[in-house]
């Protein structure tokens, strides 16, 4: 967050590529420093990104600017330019920066390898996924209804599989492998996310994406099996029997890269400024760890 690029260009270029409106490079305001003694454009960026990636974004910018200085001389029209993506980089914020210093990139990037364009369409479905999972569902429940007062630290587990009851008020059971996640982890609160479908006589029914608030007892007086009760349900939504979300948000914690995705989406928003953030490697859980607690 706040990134800052900053490379030397010549003033004159800029100054023509401005001009002319070539390119549309992000309007001056934005920018914290341009041209002057030193001939730099200083740009501060609303990104993370590593330092690979930084360097691909400074790369592309002094080819764009280069190419947009000669288009102006040269043309009054725009000059649409053609980012490369690379497997090493971070191909959505790298974009997202694009897009925001308003470079026009025509018919999108093109991708070095087969890998590269892989793992960008990976990356933007996960992401997709997991800001609709925070925004929809985690924040709602957390900034609301849960009580975080008692516990330094918050367990949040997702049931794998849909389960089927002939009425709404019918209570589940917890999957397995997330109980003896939560008997594992002692002094602390949990909630569990889970899609439960409703039969109804002469329909399929409804499928309902709930939260639960199963307190934080898991260490002392849990017995083999748990059961999520209507009682303690926090949060209710209800979507089409055919509905895939839950399906989608298993596929968060497919593997360590989409787990990673996911991490990057909760540590983007602001909602989770401060928070610890864990995943685990036999469960699809996330433990959240207030700041005082890290």
């Amino acid at each position: 967050d706040g990134i800052e690029v900053s490379g030397a260009f010549n003033e004159s270029s800029l100054r023509k590529m401005y001009n002319a409106g070539v390119g549309g490079l992000l309007p001056l305001q934005f920018c914290s420093a341009v041209g002057g003694e030193k001939s730099k454009l200083c740009i501060n960026l609303p990104f993370i990104m590593d330092k690979v990636t930084i360097d691909a974004l400074m790369d592309c910018l002094q080819n764009f600017l280069h190419h947009s200085a000669r288009a102006a001389d040269e043309t009054e029209e725009h000059y649409a330019f053609q980012p490369r993506v690379s497997f090493e980089i971070s191909s959505l914020p790298f974009l997202a920066a694009l897009d925001f210093l308003q470079v026009p990139t025509g018919d999108g990037p093109t991708f070095d390898t087969v890998a590269a364009k892989w793992k960008h369409q990976t990356t933007a479905r996960m992401e997709a996924i997991g800001k609709q999972l925070v925004t929809q569902y985690l924040v709602p429940v957390l900034l609301g209804a849960a009580d975080m007062s008692v516990f330094s630290r918050c367990l949040v587990l997702f049931q794998r599989k849909p389960k089927t009851v002939r009425t709404r008020e019918q209570s589940v059971d917890m999957e397995p492998e997330l109980l003896k996640c939560a008997m594992a982890s002692e002094q602390t609160h949990a909630l569990v996310f889970a899609s439960v479908q409703v039969r109804h006589l002469g329909s399929k029914g409804v499928k309902l994406y709930r939260i639960y608030d199963v307190g934080g007892c898991f260490g002392t007086c849990c017995g083999r099996h748990q059961e999520l009760r209507r009682d303690s349900m926090l949060f209710e939504k209800e979507e089409e029997w055919e509905d895939t979300f839950d399906m989608e948000v298993a596929e968060l914690f497919e593997s360590d890269f989409k787990k990673m995705v996911f991490r990057d989406v909760l540590k983007a928003s602001h909602r989770f400024a401060g928070l610890g953030i864990q995943f685990f490697d036999d469960a699809n859980a996330i433990l959240l760890t207030a700041p005082w607690a890290v």
